[in-house]
């Protein structure tokens, strides 16, 4: 996973270097052998901005086969604290519950996805109390990918509006995407308003309109997504920790690649615009999947600084071939 700075600082556009477990073992060597490019960098909220990033990942190979890919972009004045404490319990319960590892022995893929979602953030809640950290107004969207060598199946679980794709270099584009849990998706602002929330819709000059939740009567918290981890103080008015899991059939597509990436890259780059920067100009030519990942994020800079000169939502990428 990608090392926090030391200092409670960060310049913006920093890239993180990765800690890898065993120590001494070499990360680019070990990116390459698993198929996979990553990058982990900070947006920009401003001319000087020095605040921490908020967002964090991790790749883990487990001892029963299993790889887990997850990231999660957190929100909130604390927001890398609930991501960074996510993205190393997450895999840590995949393999150490004793109930997580018997479901993924059974089949049992989705059961066990759900149950180490919820250990998530009960552990969140647990800690919080422990370092005496408000979880009140602080959180983290994520979404995370499993794959086994004997599966010809993949699963992702996702909740917020961070997204993994599955993009074809044989059909050109996407053929799979997880949908984000937002108040423009009817089913999920329902529950949301049942529960007490309500929507305040703003249209900017540009023509960008931009939703968020509050609590009813309440000027907090402001929320753009319908899930999440964290978030206490919404959890009783249907801001839910429960993901969406979905399985991708990789046999038919045996040549694709996954890419799981924050909203950074997907607020101002489509599916298929993604699809093309990254199997038609990089892969097809030559280039590695670290090549495209640097690629990508170049793009989103450029489609954020077109928006916002001065601002660029922070942004992770990771893509691997299946």
């Amino acid at each position: 996973m990608p090392q926090m700075p030391r200092w409670s600082k960060e310049a913006s556009h920093a890239v993180r270097s990765w800690r890898v477990s065993p120590p001494g073992a070499n990360r680019g060597v070990m990116l390459q052998r698993m198929g996979i490019g990553a990058v982990n960098t900070k947006g920009s909220k401003g001319h000087g901005d020095r605040s921490v990033g908020q967002d964090c990942c991790s790749i883990s190979l487990l001892p029963s086969g299993w790889t887990v890919y997850c990231l999660f972009d957190g929100h909130g004045e604390a927001g890398h604290w609930p991501a960074i404490r996510s993205s190393k319990t997450l895999p840590y319960f995949l393999h150490a519950s004793a109930s997580c590892s018997t479901m993924l022995k059974q089949g049992k893929v989705k059961a066990a996805l759900f149950h180490a979602f919820e250990k998530v953030q009960m552990d969140l809640v647990k800690q919080s109390v422990e370092e005496d950290f408000s979880l009140q107004v602080c959180g983290c969207t994520a979404v995370c990918l499993l794959q086994h060598p004997d599966y010809d199946t993949v699963w992702v679980a996702n909740l917020g509006d961070s997204k993994a794709v599955m993009i074809s270099p044989t059909t050109l584009g996407v053929v799979a995407e997880t949908v984000d849990h937002k108040p423009s998706v009817a089913s999920e602002r329902e529950r949301v308003e049942r529960s007490g929330m309500e929507l305040q819709t703003t249209i900017h000059d540009d023509g960008f309109v931009e939703e968020r939740l509050f609590i009813k009567d309440e000027e907090f918290p402001g929320l753009c997504m319908t899930r999440s981890l964290g978030d206490l103080c919404v959890k009783q008015h249907g801001i839910t920790a429960e993901p969406e899991i979905v399985t991708w059939d990789v046999k038919s597509y045996p040549d694709s690649y996954m890419l799981l990436a924050t909203d950074g890259v997907w607020d101002f780059l489509s599916g298929d615009e993604v699809s093309e920067i990254e199997v038609l100009e990089c892969t097809s030519n030559g280039g590695t999947l670290e090549d495209a990942t640097a690629q990508l994020l170049a793009a989103a800079k450029d489609r954020w600084s077109d928006y916002d000169e001065s601002y660029c939502d922070t942004c992770h990428k990771r893509i691997g071939y299946v």
